[in-house]
């Protein structure tokens, strides 16, 4: 049984406007900044590709979104183009705006939320080997593995990205695999 996501909340249309975060180009994480694979995760990112990605983009911004930013955290604003938002009324506007969404975590448990949210808002994402194992065999359209900066550099590929999530991760249809084997073992004596 797969994990899903709320697709009527992350929703591209009902997503608030924010002009300020549509005149930006930028890269998003998304997540709880004091979990350890996330702080790892980020920080690495922040401080050892995305140099190298804003060399070739000099206009590439990285934000970092979510709960209870830490220290390391907090000082990876003074690397240039990342921006710290920590905590926010809504995450919905910085995954509408973004250009894709980086998930560069070294230990990864389960399908990780922050990657169907992307994709629930028709983002790509770029994740580690890490996030991709946790997908069995077969990656999610529109998430790409990545181990280098060329390949966090290279174009986010993926067409029709929320139709593809929206069909994979229902929890309407994900759940009916939980409802079957209740219901399977009501049946037995």
């Amino acid at each position: 049984m797969e994990n899903g996501v709320d697709f009527d909340f992350f929703a591209p249309e009902r997503a608030p406007e924010d002009p300020r975060l549509a005149a930006r180009q930028y890269l998003l994480f998304c997540g709880t900044l004091d979990d350890f694979p996330n702080e790892q995760g980020i920080a690495e990112f922040a401080r050892n590709i995305f140099p190298q990605l804003r060399q070739r983009e000099p206009a590439l911004e990285l934000w970092i979104v979510g709960r209870n930013p830490t220290p390391r955290i907090l000082a990876l604003s003074a690397i240039p183009g990342v921006e710290v938002a920590g905590t926010v009324d809504d995450v919905r506007p910085y995954y509408r705006y973004a250009h894709a969404t980086v998930v560069p975590l070294s230990i990864a448990r389960g399908i990780q939320n922050k990657v169907l949210e992307s994709l629930a808002m028709d983002k790509p994402v770029l994740a580690s080997p890490a996030v991709c194992q946790t997908f069995g065999g077969s990656l999610p359209e529109g998430v790409r593995c990545c181990r280098t900066a060329e390949d966090y550099a290279a174009p986010p590929a993926g067409k029709d990205i929320r139709r593809s999530a929206k069909q994979r991760f229902s929890w309407k249809k994900n759940l009916a695999v939980l409802e079957r084997a209740v219901a399977a073992l009501e049946r037995e004596p």
